[in-house]
């Protein structure tokens, strides 16, 4: 599920939000995290997650992923 930063910047200036991308505004987040942030930003609902149980599971498996990585 990676979305781009830009993406979600143009996205939000399209709905006329301004949204400053995360690996901006917290450069060491690690990128599996910023995905999902950025999945849960996305302007067209159909392209977000279900539900905060999906959110829950893709952060539960990022973090397990990056705990892995170290």
């Amino acid at each position: 599920m990676r979305v781009p930063d830009a993406v979600v910047q143009r996205r939000a200036e399209a709905v006329g939000g301004r949204v400053q991308a995360l690996a901006a505004l917290a450069p060491e987040t690690p990128e599996p995290i910023r995905d999902v942030v950025n999945g849960c930003l996305q302007a067209d609902p159909a392209r977000r997650p279900e539900s905060a149980l999906v959110v829950a599971e893709a952060l539960r498996r990022s973090a397990e992923a990056l705990s892995t990585a170290s």
